[in-house]
Formats: structure tokens, sequence, C-alpha cells
């Protein structure tokens, strides 16, 4: 017999004599585990739990107090909210499922904890859990497929780039080489310096891309490289990087040549949104170039900037808040009945589509209701799921105890005071600023309609901006709301995904002589600005990037951004503490940001009463 299934048995002895596989209840009273006799694996997953009870005596209590599925449900419930982006690996080592792109439902039902995981495109699978062996980075489990008795082993990985890391270095280095090496035919008259994706102490990016400049005369250019084997997020985070090695390259060069702009190579069919954002860069500044890598040719095809990424977005049609909820009136009654009389007041009901709304507390997310045909006729009824992050349970007479813990839970530990150690209050945090601004918006920001506000649900992978919302001022002129809960190096990337698709519904259709943006609903009754749209970030001032500023700092003039910074304990109040802008117009001196000028170059002069050379700029 394998060891395996020895080790299996010997622990099922101790066991109720019931059928094989059909509880996890030890030999105790009541049917409660005997903690001082338990498993090793049930003794880590409760040193699991614990270090996330800090400040929560629900979970601390509720670790002790549940029998082994409750206890096998917390443990992952706890590692997915650690690790959103997790993988699943099969007994095989191959990639099962990426939980950034799937959703799952844990069961504890009839003394089983019951894992079901599924994705679109993809087969799902549904296991019954045996065995967790957590740490903080990884989790073993032992699983159990229905019908069979032996067990099998998945394991998931709390970071897909963990364990990529080995394989994504290999392929850096030899992507570094193909550039060097394909210089001469790469760029015919420009002379290129070694590639190295190793350079994070220079100007603060990570190694996904290698980096490097041209030199012709007097003349330079910064480029940066990402390779194919990247995921997609770090091909689109390269702009953020590629500004700042140019804006490193132009500053702290001492040489007498010109470093005129910045040429950015990413792999074939990956440039839309890329060539999107580069079209709001300022072009007085520096040359702004890109090119896609034909690898099989190995030559560099340029790309023309366009914003066809934000024109081809999804266009969503505005939603009758006031319509919508009526229409589920019925169905929001019952979630709010659950909830203690002085909380009801903190559901927060937000609609994304005319059959879809979504119900939060303090800004966490946690039921979906959603109107759906019945199968054998036109009738339509309401579907309630809940659930946080990905999980994804239908509510029933069954599973209603687990929305009652939820909810307990989240008036318990979702509180200014609590630590970022509870996964309760580290969930969702923009969506959390998001509604706090929200409810101090007049003292924010005075001159913004508080009434008219829609959520921005038109991103260019058709999916939630979270924490970007669409205002109108009192001028009429429409308002794009970025808000960052968290230190995000991309905060400037991603508020220009947002102004840019509103910037493209905003422009008058010469047929129509009208912005789509009204064609779609939005501000009804209300005269809109001809003017391009503003763009806020608002970010707590210890969590502003600095290095976010300097990417601000070379989009074009058009977008007229404006940051304001608010105290680090928003959640108990919203106060401004400064404001930034790029041409002044509302901020003190100190605070304003100014856009870079052109670096000209230097002449060297010889000091002889110190001895030594310095460097002078010339006179534009």
């Amino acid at each position: 017999m394998e060891p395996k299934m020895t080790e299996f048995i010997h622990f099922r002895e101790q066991l109720q004599p019931v059928r094989f596989g059909d509880t996890y209840h030890a030999n105790t009273v009541e049917g409660r585990t005997n903690w001082s006799n338990n498993q090793p694996w049930i003794r880590q997953c409760l040193q699991f739990l614990e270090s996330d009870s800090a400040g929560s005596a629900s979970i601390a209590r509720a670790a002790h107090d549940c029998d082994v599925p409750v206890l096998l449900q917390r443990t992952l419930e706890r590692f997915f909210g650690l690790h959103p982006h997790a993988v699943l690996l099969e007994h095989d080592g191959q990639v099962a499922f990426d939980m950034a792109n799937s959703e799952y439902s844990i069961s504890s039902e009839y003394r089983r904890c019951v894992l079901q995981i599924w994705a679109e495109g993809q087969q799902n699978i549904v296991r019954t859990v045996m065995e967790l062996w957590p740490t903080e980075t990884a989790i073993k489990i032992k699983v159990r497929r229905f019908g069979r008795s032996t067990l099998e082993n998945l394991i998931l990985i709390g970071d897909r780039e963990t364990l990529l890391l080995r394989r994504k270095t290999v392929a850096r280095a030899a992507y570094c080489r193909l550039l060097d090496s394909g210089s001469l035919h790469l760029w015919p008259g420009w002379k290129a310096t070694v590639f190295r994706s190793n350079r994070r102490s220079a100007f603060g990016v990570g190694v996904s891309y290698a980096l490097g400049s041209l030199t012709q005369g007097q003349r330079t250019q910064a480029v940066i490289a990402v390779n194919a084997k990247e995921s997609e997020e770090q091909i689109n985070g390269c702009l953020t990087a590629g500004l700042l090695w140019y804006h490193h390259c132009n500053t702290q060069s001492r040489s007498s040549r010109v470093v005129e702009g910045l040429s950015v190579i990413v792999p074939q069919g990956t440039s839309d949104l890329i060539a999107a954002r580069m079209t709001y860069l300022n072009h007085t500044i520096a040359k702004w170039r890109l090119f896609e890598h034909d690898l099989g040719e190995n030559r560099l095809v340029e790309i023309e900037l366009s914003t066809k990424a934000f024109q081809g977005s999804r266009r969503v049609h505005a939603v009758n808040n006031t319509l919508c909820g009526s229409r589920f009136e019925e169905a929001i009654s019952v979630i709010r009945g659950l909830l203690p009389q002085e909380n009801q007041s903190e559901l927060k009901v937000a609609s994304r589509r005319a059959d879809l709304i979504t119900l939060s507390i303090r800004g966490l997310t946690f039921v979906q209701i959603q109107l759906v045909p019945e199968p054998l006729n036109f009738n339509r009824t309401f579907v309630t799921t809940f659930g946080l992050g990905h999980q994804v349970t239908e509510l029933n007479d069954q599973t209603s105890p687990l929305l009652d813990e939820i909810i307990a839970r989240l008036i318990a530990d979702r509180v200014p005071s609590g630590t970022k150690r509870n996964t309760m209050f580290r969930l969702q945090t923009d969506n959390w600023l998001a509604s706090r601004v929200q409810e101090a918006l007049p003292e924010i920001e005075p001159t913004l309609h508080p009434n008219h506000k829609y959520s921005l649900v038109m991103g260019p992978d058709r999916r939630l901006n979270d924490g970007a919302s669409i205002h109108i001022n009192s001028s009429g002129r429409v308002v794009v709301l970025q808000v960052r809960g968290e230190d995000d190096l991309h905060l400037p990337m991603r508020a220009i995904d947002a102004w840019g698709q509103i910037e493209q519904l905003c422009q008058s259709d010469p047929s129509t002589d009208a912005a789509p943006i009204k064609g779609l609903g939005y501000f009804p009754g209300l005269e809109l600005s001809p003017e391009k749209p503003l763009l806020y970030l608002i970010v707590p001032g210890l969590q502003l990037n600095a290095r976010a500023t300097i990417i601000l700092s070379y989009f074009s003039k058009k977008v007229e951004w404006r940051i304001i910074g608010i105290n680090q304990d928003w959640r108990t109040s919203c106060k401004v503490v400064f404001r930034k802008t790029a041409g002044g117009t509302e901020s003190s001196a100190g605070n304003i940001i100014k856009r870079p000028e052109r670096i000209l170059p230097s002449r060297c002069m010889f000091n002889f009463s110190r001895h030594e050379f310095s460097h002078e700029r010339a006179e534009a």
C-alpha cells in the first residue's frame, strides 16, 4: 500500500465510525475537534489563521470553535484574500487556473469542505479538500475526487511571478543578447550601448525591461524593450518604466549629447494600449516613438500613435439609478433585513447594468443581485450571490448562515481602527476610499456635483475600473476622478486610461453635432462644456509615489490634471492636506509641478582656481 494512503487511513482511524470520507470530526463530545490531539496540518492551519486574527476577535474565536471543514474553508478564504492573483498547479506542475481570471466557491456543508473553481473557456473542477498545509506564500492541498478513494495533491502559489521568475530571468538575458547582436541591423546609422535588464537601482523600476541607449554624434535616444515572455501587465507598464528611464538619462547625463527622445519596443500585437497612452504625452519636449519587434525576421516596425484602443472600448449606457433601485427593492430589502439596525444606513447600492446591482458596506462589495430569465417562460427572477473577492456563492436556505457570518465579520473588522493584517480590513481599499471621498466630496472639491456620479465601466479590457468615476463641475465640464488608496507607480497610466476614454466620448460627432456621452444617457438635463475633461487624482498624502509626479509632468498640456492629497486617517474623516497642479492655477508655489524643459547640451570648462572641471548648460 502506498505510504500516503497508509498515513491517510491511520488518520481516518481516529475519526467517528461513519462511511469513508463523510466527516472530519474527531471522536470527542458533541463532534467538536480535540485541538490538543489533532494532526500537524490542523495546527498549521490554526497558526495560519491566528496570524490574521490580531485585532479581530471573531476570527480567533471562530478558528477554535469550528469543526474541521469550516477550518479548511477559513484557511482557503484567507489565502485567497491575501493572494488574489494566485495560481493553482496540478500534481504534474502544470498551471490549472489563474485565480486573477477565475472564480471559486468554497462550501463546508454536510461535514465536508468542497472547493469548486471555474473560468471562462476552461473546464471547472470540484474537489473535496482533505488536508491543507498553508504558508504565507503557498499552500499544499490534498484533495479527493468524487467517487475515488485516492488522494491528489494540488499546489496553490500565492504569486504567479514567483513561479515564473526563473524562466523569465533566462528569457530576459537571452532577449538582451538578441538586441545586442542585432543592433546594427535594427538601428542602422546608430551605435547602441549594451542592453541590460538589471538596472533597478538606477531609477527604481523592476528588472522586466531591457534598457539601453542609441548614439549618433551629439544625439542620444533612450531605449526600453520588453520581450514576449512577460505578462500583459508588465508589457502595458513599459511606458511608465520608459519615462523614468528617459528622465534618468536626461537629468543624470554629464555628456554633451542631447537625449532627444524615447523609443519603446514591445512584442507584436501588444502596442494598441501603449500607442493610445503615448498620444497624450507632451510631444514638444521629446520624440516619443513606438516599435513592434518582429522576432521572425528580427526587425522593428514603427507604430503610428493613435487612440484606437480608447475608440474601440466598450461604451456602456448610463443606468437610471431610480428605476433600477425600485426594480430591485424587494431583493435589497432582504439583504438589508440581515443587517443590524444601526448599520442598515451603511448599505450602498451600485447599479452596474439595468439587470445587475451590487451591495457594499464601507466600500467592500459582498452581494450581487441579478435578474435572470426563467428557463421555461419569459418571466425573470432574482438570483442573489455573495462572497468576497472572486468567491461566488448562491444565496439559499443552506448558505444563508454563511452570509450572516460574512456580514458579522465585515461590520466587526472593517473599521477605521482595524489592522492591515486582517483580510476584511485590507480588501478593496480603493472602493473604501472612493466611498469616503463621495461622502466628503463637498468639502474636498466644492465645484463637483455630488449627485451626478457614474462608475467607469468602459476600460480597454472591458472590465470595471475600480476607483474611477465620472463627475461634472459647476461650469458643466466633465471631470474624471481617479482614487487610489495605496502607493502605485502606475497611477498616472491608470488615470490616463480613464481620461482618454471619456475624452473620446466628449468629442462632438460631426454627423450629429453632439457628444456621444450625451447619447449614452450621462448627465441628463445638464449642458456640458465643450472643453476637454479634467483629471483629478485623489490619494492619501503619504501614499503618493514621488516618481508618479515625474510621469505626470510628461503628459500633454491638454491633459489638465490635479492631485488632491488627503489625510492618512481618511477612514475616520477625509480632509485635504495639499493640492498639486501642472499649471499652478489652484496651488501654492511650493506645490506646483513644473513640466520638464528640454535639456540643452553642456559645455565643459576648467576652473583654474579650483583645479577642476565644471559643466554649464548652454543658453537656449
